[in-house]
């Protein structure tokens, strides 16, 4: 499990209702501190730092997460109770803001549910109020950060700890969900080698896929799988065009290639040959002989298709007699439509 790599950050939030309200994260120290900036905040610390006493939590009551194209009135909040039926609202403005909150929020989760006070205090004429999310299980120290919630463990005990790695899912520094080595003591991640560039992101969410058995899904790339997207970026992607009227069919090929491959669909010859066309890097093409209908129509499309494209071309009719027609068009491979998918994964490499 991976922490921040600064310790110590400075930004600004806002309450809601638009006030401003400075904010310092102290790692080392381990406490947050709000420090009020208008005379209605200093009214809002006065009143927290009346009602609360040392070790008190303000239980997290929940977020809202917004669109970062949102007004910045309505970015992401956090929200906490005290005394009787007290909150505080912190609002993003801006955003680095937001990233700030999202911390927050991340430590919390992991640290106990809310924040712990620890004194009010007044700096340089100004109200503040200093806050820990968790503590050290080893020294007692108040901790902030993802890491040191989430284990326990701060940083500085972490430093002594007698490391015994192992490897499992991770997150945090930038890592939403992935694989690698951490101490299974402190949750620190094993140093990389010197000179190891970073990974990329789809890298993690690939490994993730393979050992953990799930499906990534991207939110903002509909149908792009991590795989896909190492291929766009990488520029290493085979790609695929499925020429198969029937829909339910295609969508059976396209799902058995589980994103391992591009896949570019024609549901009509015409749809095939401008594809074809417009795609000189196809490394495979999958051929049903009709399209659309019941009678065979795509046998000239392959022998075009020959003229210039010299990878494998699979014809994957459900009648055999047409996949032989296929065939001596200038297929040269066939395949049942339930075994195709399999047959294109065996072709590029790709297990």
């Amino acid at each position: 499990m991976l922490g921040y790599a600064s310790t110590k950050v400075l930004w600004e939030i806002a309450p809601k209702g638009g006030r401003v309200m400075h904010v310092e994260q102290d790692r080392p120290v381990g406490l947050l501190t709000l420090t009020a900036v208008t005379p209605k905040e200093e009214v809002v610390l006065r009143d927290l730092g009346t009602a609360s006493v040392f070790g008190q939590i303000l239980r997290y009551q929940g977020r809202g997460s917004i669109s970062p194209n949102a007004p910045l009135s309505e970015r992401m909040w956090l929200r906490f109770s005290y005394g009787f039926g007290k909150k505080l609202t912190l609002l993003a403005t801006t955003e680095e803001d937001e990233k700030a909150v999202r911390q927050i929020r991340d430590a919390i989760y992991f640290g106990g549910g809310g924040l712990i006070f620890t004194i009010y205090s007044v700096r340089d004429g100004k109200s503040s109020v200093d806050f820990a999310i968790a503590q050290c299980k080893v020294c007692d120290k108040p901790v902030i950060s993802l890491v040191e919630c989430e284990w326990l463990y701060c940083d500085a005990c972490a430093a002594k700890c007698e490391h015994r790695y192992e490897r499992g899912p991770i997150h945090g520094g930038g890592v939403d969900l992935g694989m690698g080595e951490f101490c299974g003591i402190c949750g620190r991640g094993k140093p990389k080698p010197e000179g190891e560039p970073e990974r990329p992101l789809y890298d993690h969410h690939i490994a993730a896929e393979e050992e953990l058995g799930v499906q990534v899904i991207y939110e903002n790339l509909p149908g792009i799988t991590p795989r896909m997207l190492k291929g766009f970026v990488e520029g290493t992607a085979k790609k695929v065009l499925v020429v198969e009227d029937d829909q339910y069919w295609s969508g059976i090929i396209r799902r058995g290639l589980k994103g391992k491959v591009l896949v570019a669909q024609a549901f009509t010859t015409e749809e095939a040959e401008a594809v074809f066309q417009e795609s000189p890097d196809l490394a495979v093409i999958l051929m049903d002989a009709c399209v659309p209908g019941d009678d065979p129509n795509t046998m000239w499309l392959v022998r075009k298709m020959r003229e210039t494209f010299t990878g494998p071309i699979i014809a994957i009719s459900s009648n055999s007699d047409y996949r032989k027609e296929l065939i001596q068009a200038g297929c040269d491979h066939e395949a049942e439509k339930t075994e195709a998918a399999q047959k294109v994964l065996e072709l590029v490499g790709v297990s």
